[in-house]
């Protein structure tokens, strides 16, 4: 058991990441990930101990990040009512481009 809420609650998000991103783990649950098929590329399972190459989080509540940082990633305050939320990061492959217009990228 964590008894610091701040790092209760990245743990509870890695734990989340590891549910929707992994097939045929031993937890009952139902995938959401979905398989590779034309048009839908999703991104590989979220693995820990990766470094940057896999997954970066970055803190929404209970102040904004302006950056993603790998877990743990050092002393933050907890929110006073124990909520706290993050966002995950995960780098994409591209498919070929055909025609289409390059928006953009985002680099961690």
């Amino acid at each position: 058991m964590q008894s610091d809420d701040d790092r209760a609650a990245a743990v509870g998000a890695q734990r989340v990441a590891d549910i929707i991103t992994r097939m045929g783990e031993s937890h009952v649950y139902r995938e959401v990930k979905g398989v590779k098929r034309d048009g839908y590329w999703p991104p590989e399972a979220v693995e820990e101990n990766t470094g940057t190459r896999n997954h970066k989080w970055q803190r929404l509540t209970p102040s904004v990040s302006r950056s993603c940082a790998v877990f743990p990633d050092g002393e933050h305050q907890a929110a006073e009512n124990g909520n706290a939320a993050f966002a995950l990061w995960q780098p994409y492959s591209c498919f070929e481009k055909r025609g289409q217009r390059f928006l953009g990228s985002t680099n961690f």
